[in-house]
């Protein structure tokens, strides 16, 4: 055999895993593109940023027309099941009880950055493109800087706006003070 044949997982097969112990529940991990990748420890910059961001927006949006999501899945394909740190999704019933968010549900979906910036810059950028999500911000804490991807397409976004100050989003002025840990 001159290649290595790589085993493509579903989100079935995972849920099987990690039903019956193979993979345990607290393990960090998610599925991309079919592979099992384990998530990097959270520290507390990250912790600090994913709770500033889910604070603003849980001040500024409406609990009646959005669900925010911190840290749990959304089914982007049957290969793919990633966990980004932050997902606005349109309120739907099912959302709160069965089920994970998709693309059509995403109204902004955020990976907050440290050591994970050129994964979630070369690997997942090109995923959520591809899979329709419209608006995806990457919080880069090294920069200290918002970048927001929109109009996706085949495996990119076409436009990259980058914030280091305040901007408007939902109809609210988000500060830096409003994402980034004091130094």
């Amino acid at each position: 055999m001159d290649t290595a044949t790589k085993h493509r997982f579903t989100v079935d097969d995972l849920y099987l895993m990690v039903d019956h112990g193979i993979l345990p529940v607290e393990q960090r991990i998610e599925l991309i593109n079919g592979e099992i990748i384990d998530m990097s420890p959270i520290n507390l910059p990250h912790a600090s940023s994913v709770t500033k961001l889910d604070r603003f927006f849980n001040r500024h949006l409406s609990q009646d027309e959005y669900i925010i999501r911190v840290q749990n899945p959304i089914l982007l394909s049957d290969h793919s099941l990633p966990e980004p740190d932050l997902v606005i999704a349109y309120y739907r019933d099912a959302l709160l009880e069965n089920e994970h968010p998709q693309p059509q549900d995403t109204v902004i979906l955020i990976e907050v950055s440290d050591s994970s910036y050129r994964y979630d810059r070369n690997v997942k950028a090109p995923l959520y493109a591809r899979e329709g999500i419209a608006v995806y911000w990457i919080v880069n804490l090294n920069e200290q800087q918002v970048e927001i991807y929109t109009h996706p397409g085949e495996d990119e976004y076409m436009q990259v706006q980058i914030y280091r100050e305040a901007f408007e989003v939902f109809g609210a002025t988000m500060t830096p003070d409003d994402i980034f840990p004091k130094k």
